[in-house]
């Protein structure tokens, strides 16, 4: 058994090695390591009133198109690394084997009769095949110059080996590109949480890829949909989960919460409707998985994000992950559940039913006492009382919520159909509402129908 630290030294001499050999491969073959392009760039204007376009030449690491076909490392490189495969699987024995996709790009490097071996029969070759072979691969396509060692860079992914080899969990981090954020800094963070500033570069990509101007290689850092012919993501939202090692990720199976999280604070988020699910660190299993998001394309605005925001819709996360926004079981995932629809629906008429439906799960409990009765009353009175605390409040409260439920009568049961200004206003006093008593109710409790009682008759008031 080797000591992490040895570990970490023995693979750093096998990618620096490993590049002198991909060098020597180059050169013979007058082949260049990097080559320039002309990329579009997305810059804000300065007012802040919009964007424009430019292109501006990029250099770009040629190892994606020549190391799959590279022939591979010679034979005493690739016998030094099943040799540190096999120091791998006896210092971790209680944390391998892992899921991993059975294939990747780099088949050629080590030129084993078994480009696909199992763990169990063969767990040097697939160690060697999971973890370091992709190590070189990453350190060899981040390097700026064939020529210039990057002892840096090397002991950077060395660590990521390992920490994940040694870890008991999987993380998979998910990120999807939206608008609707302003941030004065650059990125943010807290938990699982973090949310940064696309570059001018990611933006240009994902503009382009979404409007069909050209057909570039996915790019590793989004994946997209033509919706992004409408709107333009400034931001991305990533989320970090864990789960078991042997367990296959499940990419999205978060995004719902976060999302709702976000909207409970009032960000109007809008996107392009694509998140991309990645291994942490990327590199490890080869594979990025893109998910389709049902998410608004229109923006409606932005808002400001800070570092104290962050952290309250962080808190409002965590409570989030009790309920099932997927597949409802109850009220209480119904209210959340209709919340977030209405929250991306581009049509209004369908938010506003949503966002109606989901106080009618929090303001109208199932009462044996009172049954189907005076629903609209117990709506009004219920959510008043819930909402509000002060008499001046409570009456301008029991007005909106009157006026939101007449809306959803007349839309519903067909007499005297709203106009669409009619229904534009109280999309946004109905989400304001739900957004309101959701919050509470979610980083609190829902409330049971004896305290919404216990409310209107002013129990335990002074």
């Amino acid at each position: 058994m080797a000591s992490r630290e040895a570990l970490s030294e023995n693979l750093v001499t096998l990618m620096e090695a490993a590049r002198q050999e991909y060098a020597a491969y180059l050169k013979s073959n007058s082949l260049p390591f990097t080559s320039q392009h002309a990329q579009m760039i997305i810059i804000d204007n300065e007012d802040r009133n919009g964007w424009r376009s430019d292109f501006k030449d990029v250099t770009q690491s040629t190892a994606d198109s020549y190391l799959p076909s590279w022939p591979g490392l010679q034979e005493e490189l690739k016998h030094r690394t099943l040799d540190l495969a096999s120091d791998f699987v006896s210092t971790f024995t209680s944390t391998l084997p892992f899921w991993a996709n059975p294939l990747g790009p780099y088949q050629n490097f080590l030129q084993l009769s078994n480009a696909n071996p199992e763990f169990k029969s063969e767990p040097n070759s697939w160690i060697a095949q999971q973890i370091l072979v992709p190590a070189m691969a990453e350190y060899l396509r981040s390097l700026e110059s064939a020529d210039t060692p990057n002892t840096d860079l090397a002991n950077r992914i060395a660590a990521e080996a390992i920490d994940f080899v040694g870890s008991s969990k999987l993380r998979t981090r998910s990120s999807l590109p939206v608008s609707g954020l302003d941030m004065e800094s650059d990125q943010l963070s807290v938990g699982d949480i973090v949310v940064r500033a696309l570059t001018p570069r990611q933006r240009g990509t994902l503009w382009m890829q979404a409007n069909s101007i050209l057909l570039p290689a996915i790019s590793r850092d989004m994946l997209y949909s033509t919706k992004g012919a409408y709107t333009l993501p400034s931001h991305v939202i990533q989320v970090t989960t864990s789960h078991p090692r042997m367990l296959q990720p499940q990419p999205g199976m978060y995004h719902q919460a976060a999302l709702c999280a976000f909207f409970l604070h009032g960000y109007p988020l809008a996107g392009l409707g694509m998140m991309t699910s990645d291994t942490v660190p990327t590199w490890i299993n080869w594979a990025r998985m893109g998910v389709p998001i049902q998410l608004s394309a229109f923006p409606r605005g932005t808002k400001e994000l800070r570092q104290d925001s962050l952290n309250e819709i962080w808190q409002t996360l965590k409570k989030l992950r009790n309920y099932n926004l997927d597949q409802p079981s109850n009220p209480r995932d119904l209210s959340l559940h209709r919340f977030l629809l209405g929250s991306i629906r581009e049509d209004q008429a369908d938010s506003l039913l949503d966002f109606t439906i989901a106080l009618e799960c929090i303001f109208l409990p199932y009462d044996p006492s009172t049954r189907q009765a005076e629903l609209a009353y117990r709506f009004r009175l219920h959510g008043t009382h819930y909402i509000s605390s002060s008499l001046h409040e409570r009456r301008e409260t029991w007005k909106r919520l009157r006026d939101l439920y007449d809306v959803r009568s007349r839309l519903v049961h067909g007499s005297e159909y709203p106009s669409a200004a009619e229904i534009a206003e109280k999309v946004e006093a109905a989400r304001n509402l739900a957004q309101t008593a959701l919050l509470k109710a979610v980083r609190s409790h829902f409330p049971r129908v004896e305290e919404l009682t216990a409310m209107v008759l002013g129990e335990g008031l002074d």
